[in-house]
């Protein structure tokens, strides 16, 4: 199969993910049939979804870098199943995560959100982030752990925070936002952290049209 028609670009544009082929670029997304040597292992067709964490660009003085400093490192993966009947047929996970990386411990889009400005949109999962195109960070999740609260205020301390979790998710929101105002307020930041609420008839973010979102 060409690349240009293989069933995870499809996948990605029957999602309105449009035109695919750049979309893909942009989050350097890649695709395979199998993996059988990957930890751990997969015998059907999914997108690979690499996850990236902050490089050295951003955490040493612009005086320290050395030409090429990078701005990001990868700190795991994710395998997005391509399934084109119904998803609650298959018994294989729809997202697989690669051992040894802690969910945890990272945001899934912060080296790419951190080079934009305005409020930061915190959502669940990665294809959310990929609706929202920008200004988006997810916690593989609904709930926000200590460690990614503090990637959140070290990196985002003067700019309001939106928490936008999926439809059922209200006990989880709150508890975010609360965690979120505490950690301002040791500093005595008064930045907003506010949440959003999903338009009518939508279950997540990923639903959405981007103009919804």
């Amino acid at each position: 199969v060409r690349a240009a028609e293989h069933p995870a670009l499809q996948y990605l544009e029957e999602r309105n993910f449009s035109p695919a082929m750049e979309f893909a670029e942009r989050w350097y997304l890649g695709f395979t049939d199998r993996s059988p040597d990957s930890s751990p292992p997969f015998e059907d067709s999914r997108i690979i979804i690499p996850v990236f964490a902050p490089g050295p660009a951003f955490s040493l003085a612009a005086s320290s870098q050395s030409p090429g400093t990078p701005d990001r490192v990868l700190a795991g993966w994710q395998a997005r199943s391509i399934w084109t009947a119904d998803e609650s047929s298959y018994s294989s996970p729809k997202y697989l995560s690669c051992r040894g990386m802690k969910k945890s411990h990272i945001v899934y889009g912060l080296p790419e959100a951190i080079n934009t400005r305005g409020p930061i949109v915190i959502v669940e999962g990665v294809t959310d982030v990929w609706r929202l195109q920008t200004n988006a960070v997810a916690l593989f999740g609904k709930d926000l752990s200590s460690r990614q609260c503090s990637l959140l205020q070290h990196y985002f301390s003067d700019r309001p925070l939106v928490v936008f979790l999926d439809a059922g998710a209200q006990e989880a929101s709150n508890r975010a936002v609360a965690a979120l105002m505490r950690a301002r307020g040791v500093y005595m930041n008064d930045t907003k952290v506010v949440t959003a609420t999903l338009p009518n008839s939508r279950d997540d973010v990923g639903e959405c049209s981007t103009e919804e979102a």
